[in-house]
Formats: C-alpha cells, sequence, structure tokens
C-alpha cells in the first residue's frame, strides 16, 4: 500500500489536503505536515516519526521547494529508508493524479514518474492561451 504525505511550510499542506477532500472526499492514505506552524516545532522529530510510522508502507512524499528545508530533511533519510520516494514541487494536479492512479502501478517510482509526466504541462499563462483563442478566432 502506498501512503502519501504532503509536507511544506506553513499551512499549505492542509490547503491541499482540504482541496483534495473537496473533490474527491476522504483520502484514508493521506496524511500532511504543516511545518514551522509553532515555535516548538521540531522538523527532524516530526519527520522522523512519520517515517517510522510507515515501516512497511510505501512512502511518497510531497514537499513545497526543492532544496528547502523540509525537502532537505526527507532527503537525509533517503538512504535509510528504502520504501521513501520524495517529490518536490507538490501541486493539486499532480497529487490528484497520483491519489487516483495509486491503483494502477504496482511500483510508485513508475506511479511517480508517469504522474509527473502527465502533470507537466499543468502550469499554463492563461493571457497567452487566451491570446491564442482570440488570433485563431480571427482566422476564421
Amino acid at each position: 500500500m502506498i501512503q502519501f504525505i504532503v509536507a511544506t511550510h506553513g499551512k499549505f499542506a492542509e490547503g491541499i489536503k482540504t482541496s483534495i477532500e473537496l473533490i474527491i472526499g476522504n483520502i484514508d492514505n493521506l496524511e500532511i505536515l504543516n511545518c514551522y506552524t509553532t515555535q516548538s516545532f521540531n522538523l527532524k522529530e516530526e519527520v522522523e516519526f512519520i517515517l517510522k510510522k510507515y515501516p512497511k508502507e510505501e512512502l511518497i512524499v510531497l514537499t513545497d521547494i526543492f532544496g528547502g528545508s523540509v525537502n532537505n530533511e526527507f532527503l537525509e533519510n533517503i538512504s535509510n529508508y528504502k520504501n521513501l520516494n520524495i517529490v518536490s514541487g507538490v501541486n493539486l494536479p499532480l497529487i490528484l493524479t497520483l491519489i487516483e492512479k495509486q491503483n494502477d502501478y504496482d511500483n510508485p517510482k513508475e506511479l511517480i514518474r508517469e504522474s509527473i509526466e502527465e502533470c507537466g504541462n499543468s502550469l499554463i499563462y492563461c493571457n497567452d492561451e487566451l491570446e491564442k483563442k482570440i488570433e485563431e478566432d480571427q482566422e476564421f
């Protein structure tokens, strides 16, 4: 089974989970980690707790910023946890795709790679798209 962890600075992870639940409902295998939301927050302890909590599940951890403290803390543990897969740059289309397709793949690495490829074009400058549409309409 796959366990998804969304770990971000601030309450971004919580916002992603709220949006996911609004779109597709409650996801049992999704956990979030809001980082640095209290002064007593200890990233190292929180990451260690999560990693030990899921020793047999395939973990897909989605972080917000590659090279950021949250991402780096999980990366420091990658050699000790063979079930740990880390993806940075989490966004709603990516996590929705991963969740929707998780049962279609036996290998989490394939799921991740295919989902990233599929969602790679989800960033669109809408002004340019609108201009293209106007130009196309004017040609007819």
